[in-house]
């Protein structure tokens, strides 16, 4: 059974109950993530948020993130210089294609001892359809310095913390956004997949992707069952948090969601798709829940699409199961 239940923007597959549980999926252009990627208590410089993941979803152009706290741990009043800048490649997440989009509340300011200032964050990513199906990562950069009072006679020390955010904008079925100078682009960014009134539990869902780059690649498929898979970046274990289903609701199985695998004769085949310079390209994942586990239940996972089983110029599609 081939399903085509997916996100549109004149249906969204889930019912009314649902898009008041799930939130409104037409409006749907942002979410965000967002975690200290260094945070220097010790050698007097700390920002926030930090250890734990906040979680944003934002249904407008216009996205207030979640705010950024910068702490003075000093006995001495400092001065702090703030700036967006591009994130290295990350896993599933592209660099955010104008740091311009985010926009800081201060990029300079003095800080009494002891004390925190809050600093808010907006995004502005333009609705066009090139930004669809997305997924992109940039960093503010906090520095700190005595204030100029406290400099005189003596050795600046300059310290520094980077807070890393991870967007996803606006997934769009049966579109796979224009060419840009990211690697690959796939369709839709997120996959609804809903058994109710099903009589069974099995179903294969076509996804597409493109090559963007100027080389050819051979993609492979790899599902995760769980938010933390033990890929990081800068020390710290990298986390794709749920969107909709509750934190233990990732797919408890990896046999529950797979790619579908190649034929030779009567052998199974790695299941792998190799595509020129921009061409575009389809494979199905068959999603396979157990009647008795799915019940009421809202799971969720993702699967990565890599070249060359490179996952750092791979993207992901997000696969929402009830």
């Amino acid at each position: 059974m081939t399903l085509n239940c997916k996100l549109k923007n004149d249906n969204p597959c889930f019912g009314e109950d649902d898009k008041m549980k799930f939130g409104n999926m037409k409006k749907l252009v942002l979410i965000c993530v967002a975690f200290v990627t260094t945070s220097l208590i010790g050698a007097g410089i700390t920002i926030y948020p930090g250890g734990t993941l906040t979680f944003v979803r934002a249904f407008d152009t216009d996205v207030r993130l979640p705010s950024l706290f910068v702490v003075n741990v000093n006995e001495s009043p400092m001065d702090y210089e703030l700036k967006v800048v591009s994130s290295k490649l990350l896993s599933g997440y592209f660099p955010v294609p104008d740091v311009e989009w985010v926009i800081l509340g201060s990029t300079e300011l003095t800080i009494d001892p002891y004390d925190t200032v809050e600093i808010p964050i907006m995004i502005n990513v333009p609705d066009d359809s090139v930004n669809f199906n997305r997924a992109w990562s940039f960093d503010v950069q906090v520095t700190q310095t005595p204030v100029k009072r406290e400099r005189a006679g003596f050795a600046m020390l300059q310290l520094g913390a980077k807070s890393t955010w991870l967007l996803e904008t606006k997934s769009v079925s049966d579109y796979i956004p224009k060419p840009s100078d990211e690697p690959m682009a796939v369709s839709p960014g997120i996959w609804f997949v809903d058994f109710e009134g099903e009589e069974e539990t099995k179903g294969e869902i076509p996804i597409e992707f493109r090559n963007d780059s100027d080389v050819e690649h051979t993609y492979y498929f790899e599902v995760y069952n769980t938010p933390d898979y033990g890929d990081s970046i800068r020390g710290q274990k990298l986390d794709i948090i749920p969107m909709f289903a509750y934190a233990d609701n990732w797919i408890t199985d990896k046999s529950w969601v797979y790619p579908k695998p190649g034929r030779f004769l009567f052998f199974k085949k790695q299941a792998k798709v190799t595509l020129a310079p921009g061409e575009s390209g389809t494979h199905h994942i068959v999603v396979d829940i157990p009647e008795e586990a799915l019940g009421e239940n809202v799971y969720e996972t993702v699967v990565f699409i890599k070249p060359e089983n490179n996952v750092k110029l791979g993207r992901f599609i997000r696969f929402v199961i009830k």
